[in-house]
């Protein structure tokens, strides 16, 4: 079952409510920047999950390669001291393990663009989380100063209009895992 909720309805029920303000273009203006600011954050963490991701199959990919050039190694030593029949079997054994560091190297190579793109896009990807949590209030310092003016009512209108956005996300959210489910 998939769940509608029409935000003009309900923000017209507060019409008249006590402790509540209409909702004017401050409130609109607020919560427009407030829901900026969750969608900024949201893309931030997607992007740092994606960052680190991104390192864990760089390092382990790191070890791949040097495990592949040690067995490389010991095949190109046992080459040199091997009769002509086993050494065309070690022969292929090199070119396998020369082809398979190749790929690795290729793979490697994908995952640092990966990387270098994430931070183009996002330079605080790589921030530690206080630093990110320093610049997330640096950045909204003009809409806290804006909810920090704001009344009683005002602030209960626009809480209200948040937590709507908040439930018509959630609905989506839902009814798009109840998709996915099916």
């Amino acid at each position: 079952p998939i769940a509608i909720v029409n935000a003009d309805c309900i923000q017209h029920d507060l019409v008249g409510l006590s402790g509540f303000a209409a909702a004017g273009e401050e409130v609109k203006s607020i919560k427009f920047l407030l829901e900026k600011t969750v969608s900024d954050r949201v893309t931030l963490s997607i992007y740092r999950q994606s960052y680190e991701s991104k390192i864990v199959e760089h390092g382990k990919l790191m070890q791949s390669i040097a495990k592949e050039v040690r067995k490389l190694k010991k095949r190109k030593r046992a080459y040199q001291s091997l009769d002509q029949h086993d050494s065309e079997v070690t022969l292929a054994e090199i070119k396998e393990c020369e082809e398979a560091v190749q790929d690795l190297q290729l793979k490697l190579e994908l995952v640092e663009n990966d990387l270098d793109q994430l931070r183009a896009k996002c330079p605080s990807v790589e921030d530690s989380e206080e630093d990110a949590k320093e610049n997330i209030i640096h950045e909204n310092a003009s809409a806290l100063k804006l909810i920090s003016k704001l009344e009683g009512p005002a602030l209960r209108t626009l809480l209200w209009n948040f937590l709507e956005s908040l439930i018509h996300s959630e609905l989506q959210r839902r009814n798009m895992k109840d998709l996915l489910a099916r």
